[in-house]
């Protein structure tokens, strides 16, 4: 059994974050609302992780968290998860690329052959038959 972690929340902190549940777009932000609603109106941790698609553990840290940092600390930090590939420079470079605008040749040649057609390795170059 788990100790006991219901947050206390006078009506200024509930309607906080009811709105915020409500109102943002970032899905992990309301559900973390969502858990710590449902904490302080009395579920047991393992019911809210069901509800959230969380387990216990995590909603008793999300919890914890909000109580100490309140709506601040349900917000995901800088520096979490994977880290673009492009950078916002890269993607204004490539959106700004004169072939993409104008229509203009593309600046790398077309292959040679049918366009369509599949590409098909030449007879020297086929698979050795020992490893199929």
């Amino acid at each position: 059994m788990s100790r006991v972690n219901t947050p206390q929340l006078d009506e200024s902190a509930r309607t906080a974050l009811e709105d915020v549940y409500k109102q943002s777009p970032n899905h992990t932000l309301r559900q973390r609302c969502q858990l710590v609603l449902l904490k302080a109106a009395g579920r047991a941790p393992l019911d809210v992780g069901q509800v959230v698609g969380l387990c216990r553990v995590s909603v008793d840290s999300w919890v914890k968290r909000y109580q100490q940092e309140g709506i601040k600390g349900l917000q995901t930090k800088p520096g979490r998860g994977r880290k673009p590939l492009v950078t916002v420079a890269d993607d204004q470079a490539a959106s700004a690329a004169p072939w993409l605008k104008t229509g203009s040749a593309l600046p790398w040649p077309r292959r040679s052959g049918k366009a369509s057609g599949p590409l098909v390795r030449p007879p020297s170059a086929a698979m050795p038959s020992g490893l199929f």
